[in-house]
């Protein structure tokens, strides 16, 4: 899908609470006072996440689209880190959101929501105010729609026709830089990401005289990430993510009789997550 190729996750934890192994209170009084955290440490995240989502084209008059969409989405989050030491470390992330589709053609009485499960896993490699990172996953997405049909039998019952539409898995590969490190109570994320469908259901939507856009339609991408992390108090966590495609890869195909043509497309998604420490 064009909206939400890189659905929304924490972009940047680097959480000064963990959980310790072994005796807590032995530990954390040790740790406590030498100021120096005692490896391994795990943390565990979850919490709520809401954004935006701009997509701009140009003008295509007379192909029943808009020059600009905006849709907003929401879900939960959950975030699994685990730090052999300080130069080592690796996280999984997890959200499952549901959003608005306003790029998708309704008919009459028809609504559209897209729901979205990314699932990805980083490995991190550096020092204390600087690691790279490499990450990998998947991401299963699909329309769910509905329509009202009114009244229906002698006693007024209401009936309603659901379904799901655009069906698509994809992969995502990507890399970055993770600065600051457990002593600062603000942490940033920057990289890329490679995305690129491989189940690819789309809708197919068909518009009149033989024209056909459709934004459903996968399609590979690479997106500039960034993000900004704040510790807010000990067991919460506050984002700021931003994600915007690179280069003119992300095109949807007009077809208009013998002749295809291509048109560029941006999306665009600001997130802001809060997550809690369990």
């Amino acid at each position: 899908m064009l909206l939400f190729w890189y659905a929304p996750m924490v972009q940047a934890q680097m959480y000064r609470q963990y959980n310790f192994p072994g005796n807590r209170s032995s530990r954390s009084s040790r740790s406590s006072r030498s100021n120096t955290p005692e490896y391994p440490l795990s943390s565990n995240m979850m919490g709520f996440f809401g954004g935006v989502f701009l997509t701009s084209n140009p003008d295509m008059s007379g192909y029943d689209t808009k020059k600009s969409y905006t849709d907003y989405g929401g879900g939960l989050i959950y975030d699994y880190r685990y730090e052999w030491s300080e130069a080592a470390a690796y996280e999984i992330l997890t959200s499952c959101m549901l959003a608005s589709c306003n790029t998708s053609h309704t008919e009459q009485g028809e609504s559209k929501m897209k729901v979205t499960w990314p699932l990805e896993t980083r490995f991190y490699l550096g020092c204390s105010q600087l690691k790279l990172y490499f990450g990998a996953g998947l991401q299963y997405n699909f329309i769910w729609s509905w329509r009202d049909n009114g009244n229906d039998g002698y006693y007024g019952n209401s009936s309603q026709d659901e379904g799901t539409s655009a069906n698509q898995l994809s992969a995502n590969l990507g890399a970055g830089f993770c600065l600051l490190g457990l002593q600062s109570k603000v942490h940033f994320l920057i990289g890329t990401k490679f995305h690129f469908p491989i189940v690819n259901n789309a809708e197919g939507t068909e518009y009149s005289n033989g024209n056909k856009i459709d934004f459903s339609k996968d399609r590979e991408s690479m997106v500039l990430t960034g993000g900004v992390s704040l510790d807010v108090s000990r067991s919460c966590v506050m984002m700021a993510n931003y994600d915007y495609p690179l280069g003119n890869s992300a095109q949807t195909s007009v077809n208009n009789g013998e002749s295809l043509s291509f048109f560029e497309q941006h999306s665009q998604s600001i997130t802001f997550s809060i997550m809690y420490r369990f």
